[in-house]
């Protein structure tokens, strides 16, 4: 049972076994749980008398030896395909116990060889892409159970991944070999942990895998190499974990690829720097130049020079391939030397580093000595180059230009004869121009052995820099070879620089007007053209001379428009037409083929529309307004042009006059003379249902001369008419009336009455009316101010279908008479047809509505029927119609009713 035990002066909870014993001394106990200490006491009880004496024994502890604990696994290390671990004495182990070794289980198989000491290190291979799960349990010397399995350590080895492939790399440094590759693809599984590189088959160095180098490529250098011997170069990837942290319980061994593809390099021995070549000798200095080497494992990263041995200038970019050496002296004697450089100094720029002055020091030692004191890796010194600065060429001691055209010039200079010392007399002279300032682009060269030479296929209006150069070859011997190389080198002094403009082409004539003009003749004057550095020879009109300034053109046509060109000849057009072109030797362009000339900015010339003097009649006379005696009539005046002068206006009006023969006659015409500036005039006491002539003339004078003076003399007057315009007087006839008849649906029917063709024009001596007779030629039914149909004169009634009900619709009749028969008036062309028009008829149909009926049963026995009703609006009705029928009788009855009645009694008259 559970109590409380007093333990060390303590109070714990523990669970109390007892067992009563009366006459033996022993107790066998059984059931007691192995690896449990007991503590045991015997308690006795005596009677004394009446009372009961309980005395404890002292206690005694008594400890049972149960299986160890389970042991640990330790110390792993991974290889490829490989995993080595030791096994760790379980915590849990009784002092008296002792251990005869451990078993190891793999996938839960226990292998049969018992590990014996902790220490020992167990190794197991591991097939790629498989997984082991490694236990153990510790084995006891007694006969006691082992005990409980480890945890286990799940060991996987990930599946062999791609190799990659391979490729040599330039190399900065002799001795060295770079070698360059990407990730291969790889799977989720798969992922690449380092790269191991093999020289010669025998592992050299490996490099972990990194995010940035995965997307950027790997990159390793093979150092200490002999130089001229070849190596075998492969790598391999690697997969799985190198470094296992501590209590991991699932580790990945290596698993490497097949070799990549094998790389046979080679470290060449660096070679020597460029030999230096004289290229010329200037005032200026020596210009001295090189030969780029080809380099195979080695880049070339710059230049140095030395003179006398000593430092010469700053590092030399490696694209340059010649020097110029300035602060010399005629007469003085130099030695230059070039080391070609292989590595840039740490940090520095390459294009502004200066090497330090114990180079200059050392630069005649041995090549091993200058690679070592140098901040760059270097090649070997080049060969020296000895030279005396003397035997230069004297330059022109002027140059000019002259002749100067668009698009050439004439460059000429001074050949001095008296040579100064240290100078030679030159063998040519080379000249090089270009545009602009400085030299860009569009750079030309050429060279000549005379005093002057021509610049041709210049640009126009450009202005260009030339440089006159005398020159003079020499040969030089290289002492440095055994063969005694000679080559072939420059003297040269450039003169001071000149400056020309090319000329650009001439500003054609401007300001081209006419300065006075007649019906057949016009003077035209215009501002000399400007020029530009090119002489205009002739202005091309009529071959005129280059500072002609007018011209004057006869035997024009009246009132037509002319184009006149004039061009500014010059020579240079004529110098750039092709060689076979006709007008190249003619050097003038012949009359008539100016309108087919080759275009070029060297033949500028302005254009001119000029039209000649005349006058446009009088034009768009319509009738404005028409009575039964007048006519109003309207023009647009008449346009006059150059120094033609509208004086006035003249109406002329006649009647038409109809013969027995049919034939029209003109009798004595009346007119009326107007302003100059009038554009309509009304023409009353006229006929009614009479045709007249209607014309507009314009008197105009013209000048006869173009000389600037205006005398009388040199004007005449002319009449120049509009076409003519017939026109009739209204016929009064009684204004026509249209009615409705009827209308169904969408239906309407029209009417209306003959009219009567007959009016009254006037009284004769006596007093009696005259009548005129008049033609019905027909009818004109407008609607909604469009022309519907035209009817013919017989007809009486008009029906228009289709109507929209609740659609207002404007009729007008009109009627189309006149004082001609028909076959006149087809003649005329409709001319002398009067228009009479009636009042508009509106019409508006009523909109389709139906009526809503509603019967109140009467209590009444007899009487009659009342009917009432309301409409919305009375504004188009008219009346209103009821209609019955007698059913009995086999009648119709219809009771029309006014607009303002709304209610109808209908009769009973029988029950």
């Amino acid at each position: 049972y559970e109590c409380n035990i007093n333990r060390d002066d303590t109070t714990i909870r523990g669970t109390l076994h007892c067992w009563d014993v009366t006459k033996e001394k022993t107790c066998r106990i059984i059931g007691l749980c192995p690896g449990l200490a007991y503590n045991f006491s015997v308690n006795g009880t005596y009677s004394s008398g009446d009372e009961n004496l309980n005395i404890k024994s002292s206690e005694k502890v008594y400890s049972l030896k149960g299986p160890p604990g389970p042991p640990s696994l330790t110390s792993f290390k991974v290889d490829l395909y490989t995993v080595s671990f030791c096994i760790e004495e379980p915590k849990e182990l009784h002092p008296d116990l002792k251990l005869t070794g451990f078993k190891v289980f793999y996938n839960s198989q226990c292998d049969e060889q018992l590990i014996n000491t902790p220490a020992t290190r167990i190794e197991k291979e591991i097939k790629p892409g498989s997984t082991v799960t490694i236990t153990a349990v510790a084995v006891p010397d007694q006969n006691i159970e082992n005990s409980k399995q480890c945890s286990p350590v799940h060991v996987s080895c990930p599946a062999s991944p791609l190799a990659p492939a391979i490729e040599e790399q330039t190399s900065f440094k002799s001795g060295c070999i770079i070698i360059g590759w990407s990730k291969p693809p790889t799977s989720s599984d798969q992922d690449i942990s380092m790269y191991r590189i093999y020289l010669n088959d025998k592992l050299n160095g490996e490099i972990q895998a990194n995010s940035y180098s995965d997307k950027n490529g790997y990159q390793f250098t093979l150092t200490e190499l002999a130089a001229n011997r070849n190596y075998k170069v492969y790598v391999k990837s690697v997969c799985g974990q190198s470094h296992i942290e501590p209590g991991s319980k699932h580790i990945f061994v290596l698993s490497d690829s097949l070799p990549s593809n094998t790389l046979t390099v080679c470290s060449s021995k660096t070679s020597g720097s460029p030999k230096l070549y004289l290229e010329s000798m200037t005032p200026d200095g020596i210009d001295v130049a090189w030969e780029i080497p080809e380099q195979k494992s080695v880049v070339i990263t710059g230049y140095q020079m030395f003179k006398n041995s000593l430092l010469y200038g700053s590092v030399i970019p490696p694209e340059i391939n010649s020097l110029r050496i300035r602060d010399l002296t005629l007469g003085d004697e130099i030695t230059l030397q070039l080391v070609a450089l292989t590595k840039p100094p740490p940090t520095e720029d390459l294009s502004t580093q200066d090497v330090n002055e114990e180079v200059s020091e050392k630069i005649n030692k041995e090549k091993k000595d200058i690679s070592e004191n140098l901040n760059y890796s270097c090649c070997e010194p080049g060969q020296k180059l000895n030279l005396h600065y003397i035997g230069l060429v004297q330059c022109p001691t002027k140059v000019w230009c002259e002749k100067v055209t668009g698009h050439s010039a004439l460059i000429v200079w001074n050949k001095n004869e008296e040579l100064k010392a240290h100078y030679v007399q030159p063998e040519k002279y080379q000249l090089t121009w270009w545009p602009g300032e400085e030299a860009e682009k569009g750079i030309g060269t050429d060279c000549t052995d005379e005093d002057h030479f021509v610049l041709t296929n210049l640009q126009s209006n450009t202005i260009y820099t030339v440089v006159v150069e005398a020159r003079s070859m020499k040969k030089i011997r290289n002492e440095n070879t055994d063969n005694g190389e000679e080559r072939i080198f420059i003297l040269s002094t450039k003169s001071e620089k000149i400056k020309l403009k090319t000329a650009s082409p001439p500003n054609p004539p401007s300001n081209i007007g006419v300065v006075s003009s007649t019906c057949n003749s016009v003077k035209l004057a215009w501002t000399s053209p400007r020029e530009h550095g090119v002489e205009i020879t002739e202005l091309q009109t009529l071959q005129l001379r280059p500072d002609s300034k007018e011209v004057v053109f006869e035997n024009l046509s009246e009132k037509s428009e002319y184009l006149f060109r004039i061009f500014a000849l010059n020579d240079e057009y004529f110098d750039l037409l092709p060689k076979n072109h006709r007008l190249k030797k003619l050097r003038y362009i012949p009359e008539g083929t100016s309108m087919n000339l080759i275009e070029s900015m060297w033949l500028p010339y302005s254009s001119f529309v000029f039209r000649t003097s005349g006058t446009d009649p009088a034009t768009n006379l319509t009738v404005s307004h028409c009575a039964t005696t007048s006519i109003t009539v309207k023009w647009t005046n008449a346009v006059v042009h150059g120094t033609n002068q509208i004086q006035r206006i003249v109406v002329r009006w006649v009647g038409v006059e109809e013969k027995a023969s049919n034939n029209k006659e003109l009798s004595i015409s009346q007119l009326a003379k107007l302003p100059k500036d009038a554009n309509f005039f009304e023409i009353k006491d006229l006929a009614p249902g009479y045709q007249y002539c209607i014309t507009v003339e314009t008197i105009v004078n013209l000048k006869t001369s173009l000389d600037a003076d205006n005398c009388d003399n040199k004007w005449r007057t002319v009449c120049v008419c509009s076409q003519p315009l017939v026109a009739s007087t209204q016929i009064s006839i009684p204004t026509p009336k249209i009615y409705v008849s009827s209308y169904k649906g969408p239906i309407v029917n029209l009417f209306w009455e003959t009219p009567r063709m007959t009016s009254i024009v006037g009284k004769d001596k006596n007093g009696k009316e005259l009548y005129q007779k008049c033609y019905l030629l027909g009818y004109q039914l407008i609607i909604n101010d469009s022309l519907h149909a035209t009817l013919r004169p017989e007809d009486k009634q008009c029906t228009l279908q289709k109507c929209k009900p609740g659609k207002n619709y404007s009729v007008i009749l009109v009627v189309m008479s006149s004082y001609q028969n028909n076959n006149k008036v087809k003649k005329w062309k409709n001319n002398g047809v009067d228009y009479t028009a009636s009042e508009p008829l509106n019409i508006k149909l009523p909109s389709k509505s139906k009526a809503i009926f509603q019967e109140n049963e009467d209590t009444n026995s007899q009487g009659n029927f009342l009917i009432d009703w309301s409409v919305s609006s009375q504004e188009a009705v008219k009346e209103f119609s009821i209609k019955w029928f007698l059913h009995n009788d086999q009648v119709t009855i219809t009771k029309s009713l006014i607009v303002n009645k709304l209610h109808c009694y209908i009769p009973v008259n029988r029950l």
